[in-house]
């Protein structure tokens, strides 16, 4: 296969590193998030369920490196869920200030719940759905109901967690339900990802909807090893980080009155009891 084949392939920006890593259980699709939207060309993202925003700052990336005309939107409340846990206020606060940073010209975060976000978006026309909320059953399967009809002919919709079979997660059985409606692909890493092609995105996504039997198994190892490379540069990231706040909490300390006024009680005591 020559180079140019291969770039036909897997864009460049497939293999780009994310600028905004943060913790989440998303940050080993981001590959395939990169590699998605320059093949896709979609002309809308909806995504369901941003929390800290590894996502959605993924597919943003991916548009403005492969200069895709799109319109982002991101819908979440910030609030948290019994899945998730409460979220504090700085989680919307870090995702926004990025937004308004970087992706303001066609990236907006829709602050409330799904079904009321569905006034913001025309029916048909998006292009690449994200479903990554509530993971019961039924909640799943509301969401993919309730948006349906703002599908184009020729979308994808993504479900996150097909592969977390615990806490009353439910998505798992809803992809198996759903999977047949039009070309699907799953990678199981990452707690799993279903990919659900409708129409004409099932030619454009031909790499993953016509694989074979040993292109899926090749197809699930690369993308799991170009995702888990992200998770282990995030874990150092991490040490590193806790590193410095330590050194920095050692050097407060050391600076405070209490621990030098210590260090000579200690120093007089020691020489006290030398002598």
């Amino acid at each position: 296969m020559s180079v140019e084949a291969c770039r036909s392939i897997l864009p460049a920006v497939t293999f780009a590193f994310p600028e905004d890593l943060r913790p989440s259980a998303w940050t080993e699709h981001v590959p395939f998030a990169f590699w998605l939207i320059p093949v896709l060309k979609p002309r809308t993202v909806v995504e369901l369920g941003t929390y800290r925003g590894m996502s959605f700052l993924a597919f943003c990336q991916s548009v403005v490196a492969s200069g895709t005309r799109t319109r982002a939107y991101a819908v979440d409340s910030w609030e948290g869920d019994a899945h998730a846990g409460a979220l504090p206020p700085e989680i919307y606060a870090d995702v926004k200030a990025i937004v308004d940073l970087k992706y303001s010209s066609f990236a907006t975060l829709l602050r409330m719940d799904f079904d009321e976000a569905t006034t913001h978006v025309a029916d048909g026309s998006v292009d690449l759905l994200h479903i990554d909320g509530f993971h019961t059953y039924e909640a799943v399967s509301h969401d993919f109901e309730t948006w349906r009809g703002k599908l184009s002919p020729d979308a994808v919709v993504l479900f996150h967690d097909t592969q977390v079979f615990e806490r009353g997660f439910g998505v798992n059985r809803f992809w198996n339900e759903v999977r047949t409606l039009g070309g699907s692909f799953e990678f199981h890493h990452g707690h799993g990802l279903g990919v659900l092609a409708f129409g004409a995105a099932r030619e454009r996504l031909a790499t993953l909807m016509e694989a074979s039997e040993a292109d899926v198994t090749y197809l699930r190892a690369l993308f799991a090893r170009l995702g888990r490379g992200l998770t282990d540069c995030q874990g150092r990231l991490e040490a590193q980080q806790r590193q410095l706040e330590a050194e920095a909490e050692i050097a407060r300390l050391s600076s405070s009155k209490d621990y030098q006024l210590g260090h000579k009680i200690r120093g007089l005591m020691s020489g006290r009891f030398r002598g």
